[in-house]
C-alpha cells in the first residue's frame, strides 16, 4: 500500500481528537446531545485548524446509531459507511472547482428527496467564499427553509468574501489558530507513534513554523522523517528545512545593535553559503527582533514568545544592547526589505544596503530612525557612556558658515544671553535634547522663545524639540530665565553674505537677504 501522509493518516474521527477547538467541539457535543442542531453551519478560521475535519466528525455523530457522548461511535454501519464512502447521503463539495450555479442547482434537486441510508443528508461545501455571486443567489433560499432531513455544513478561510445574507443563515462558528504548546504536544504523539524519537526543541521549531496550522505541521513533520533516521535533533531539522537558525539569527542582530557593520555582513554570507534562502533569513531577523520587543516591553514575555527556555534567556540577554525605538525600526526596515527583494535584481544586495543602514541608522531619514538615534543617545547617557558633542553634519555645517557680517536675529533677548547655560544644565542632567538643542540659536521676546536653525539636519530635529518642549521650557525656568509660554522654529536669516560664500549658503537652504 502507498504511504499516506500524516495529516490524512491522523485525521481526527471523534470531537475528542480536536486539537485546540474545545469552545466549538464542546457546543456541537452538546447540540447533538439536546437534539438542538440546526440546518445550517458555517466553519471559517486559517488553514489546518480542523474545519473540514469537524464537518465530517459531524456528520456522522448526526447519523450516527450509537452516539456515545455527543461523538460517533465510529463502529455503527452508517458511521462506517460514511467513512468508507459507501453511504452518498454525505456529500462533500469543492467549491473552488464547483462554484457556477448549476453545481448550486444540482444541489437544489437533490435536497428535495430523503436520506437513503442515513437519517439526514449533510452537503458539507468546502471554500465556500469560491462561489459565484449566481451560486450565493441559488443557495440562500435552499439554505434559508431545507427541509427537515437536509442539514449543510459551508467553510470557508475567507468570511469576509461570504454574503452577509448567507452568514445570517447559518450558525458561525470561528476556528482559532492552534497554540504552540497544542502543536509540539500532539507532534510528539504522532512521532512516537512512528518509532521516531524528536527532541523538544526540535519540536518547537516545526510547531512554530506551522503558524498555528495541524496540517501544516504534520506535513512540515513528514518532510523531516523522509530524512530516514530514527532519531532528529534540532540541528538537524535546521538544515532538513534550510531555516534560518535562531543563534545565528539572533547574532547578527546583536552586530546591528552594535553598529558593526562588518560582522552583521559576515553574517548574512555565512548564512547565504550554508543553503538559507533571503526569504528565510529576512523572515527569521523580523521574528526575532520582535521577540526582542516583547522582551523589553513585557514582564512576562515567555507568554507570547514561541521559543525554548534556553533561547528565551538568550533573547532577555540580547534585548539589554536593544530599545524598544530600535526594535521598531529593525521590524520596519526589514519588513521594507522584505517587500523590495521580491523585485530587485540582485536580492542579496538588497538586503546587505539594510543591514549596513540599520548598523548606520543616520543613514536614514524616517522618523522611526530618528527615534532609534535618539534612543540610542538616551540609553548611553543613562549608562554614563560618553557621547560626542556634535556630529559630523554639524562641523560641516559650522564649516560653511560665513565668518562676516553674519546674523541677524530679531529681537535679541534673555533667552538668547542664557542658551548657553541651558545647554549646560541639559547636558549635566543628561538629557536627550542636549544633542539636539546645541545645533540651534534663540531669541525671542517675552512670550514665545524662537529657536533659529541653518542646517536641515537641524530641521529634522522639529519634532523631538516640539515633543519634549515642557522639558526644554523647564531648562529655561531652572537657569533663571522666565519661562517661555510658547515654541516656534524658524529659518536663520543671514545678512550680507559675500558673493564667493552664495553658492554654499543656497544649499544650506537658508534665506538670503
Amino acid at each position: 500500500m502507498a504511504y499516506q501522509a500524516l495529516y490524512r493518516r491522523y485525521r481526527p474521527i471523534n470531537f475528542d481528537d480536536m486539537i485546540g477547538q474545545e469552545h466549538i467541539t464542546k457546543t456541537l457535543r452538546n447540540q447533538i446531545v439536546t437534539g438542538r442542531t440546526s440546518h445550517a453551519y458555517i466553519f471559517t478560521g486559517i488553514r489546518g485548524t480542523g474545519k473540514t475535519s469537524t464537518a465530517k466528525v459531524f456528520s456522522r455523530a448526526i447519523n450516527c446509531t450509537n452516539p456515545k457522548n455527543g461523538n460517533p461511535c465510529n463502529e455503527c454501519p452508517t458511521c462506517k459507511g460514511i467513512l468508507d464512502g459507501s453511504i452518498l447521503d454525505v456529500s462533500e463539495i469543492d467549491a473552488a472547482s464547483n462554484n457556477g450555479v448549476d453545481n448550486i442547482r444540482e444541489i437544489r434537486d437533490e435536497v428535495i428527496y430523503s436520506a437513503v441510508q442515513a437519517k439526514y443528508k449533510v452537503f458539507i461545501i468546502d471554500e465556500v467564499h469560491m462561489l459565484s455571486p449566481s451560486a450565493f443567489n441559488a443557495l440562500l433560499k435552499t439554505l434559508e427553509e431545507p427541509p427537515e432531513h437536509v442539514v449543510f455544513i459551508l467553510a470557508t478561510t475567507d468570511i469576509h468574501k461570504v454574503p452577509e445574507t448567507i452568514l445570517s443563515r447559518c450558525q458561525r462558528f470561528d476556528f482559532r489558530r492552534i497554540t504552540s504548546e497544542d502543536v509540539a504536544a500532539h507532534l510528539k504523539k504522532v512521532t512516537s507513534a512512528d518509532g521516531v524519537e524528536i527532541d523538544d526543541k526540535g519540536l518547537k521549531l516545526v510547531a512554530r513554523l506551522a503558524e498555528g496550522s495541524m496540517r501544516d505541521a504534520l506535513s512540515i513533520m513528514d518532510r523531516c522523517l523522509a530524512y530516514g533516521s530514527g532519531k532528529l535533533s534540532y540541528d538537524e531539522i535546521v538544515n532538513i528545512l534550510g531555516v534560518a537558525e535562531d543563534g545565528q539569527t539572533l547574532e547578527m542582530l546583536k552586530s546591528v545593535a552594535a553598529g558593526d557593520t562588518a560582522a552583521a555582513v559576515s553574517a548574512l554570507d555565512y548564512m547565504l553559503a550554508a543553503g538559507k534562502s533571503i526569504d528565510i533569513i529576512i523572515g527569521g531577523l523580523i521574528a526575532a527582533a520582535r521577540n526582542i520587543m516583547m522582551c523589553l516591553t513585557l514582564k512576562n514575555p515567555g507568554t507570547v514568545i514561541d521559543v525554548s527556555g534556553e533561547s528565551l534567556d538568550e533573547l532577555k540577554a540580547a534585548a539589554k544592547d536593544f530599545t524598544e525605538e530600535k526594535c521598531v525600526n529593525c521590524i520596519k526596515t526589514l519588513s521594507g526589505a522584505a517587500a523590495d527583494v521580491k523585485f530587485s535584481p540582485n536580492p542579496r544586495v538588497t538586503l546587505e544596503i539594510c543591514l549596513i543602514k540599520l548598523c548606520n541608522p543616520s543613514y536614514m531619514q524616517s522618523q522611526e530612525a530618528l527615534l532609534d538615534r535618539l534612543s540610542s543617545v538616551e540609553k548611553k547617557m543613562a549608562e554614563g557612556v560618553p557621547v560626542k558633542k556634535e556630529s559630523a553634519s554639524a562641523k560641516k555645517t559650522e564649516a560653511v558658515t560665513p565668518k562676516t557680517k553674519t546674523v541677524k536675529i530679531k529681537p535679541a533677548g534673555s533667552y538668547s544671553e542664557c542658551l548657553k547655560d541651558v545647554i549646560a544644565y541639559l547636558k549635566d542632567n543628561k538629557s536627550a535634547l542636549y544633542s539636539f538643542i546645541s545645533q540651534f540659536e534663540a531669541s525671542g521676546n517675552e512670550d514665545t522663545l524662537t529657536l533659529l536653525y541653518m542646517s536641515e539636519d537641524a530641521r529634522g530635529c522639529e519634532k523631538i524639540i516640539k515633543d519634549r518642549e515642557t522639558e526644554l521650557f523647564d531648562a529655561f525656568e531652572a537657569v533663571g530665565a522666565k519661562r517661555p509660554r510658547r515654541l516656534a522654529l524658524q529659518k536663520k536669516v543671514i545678512e550680507n553674505a559675500t558673493p564667493d560664500k552664495l553658492e554654499e549658503l543656497a544649499k544650506l537652504n537658508l534665506e538670503i537677504i
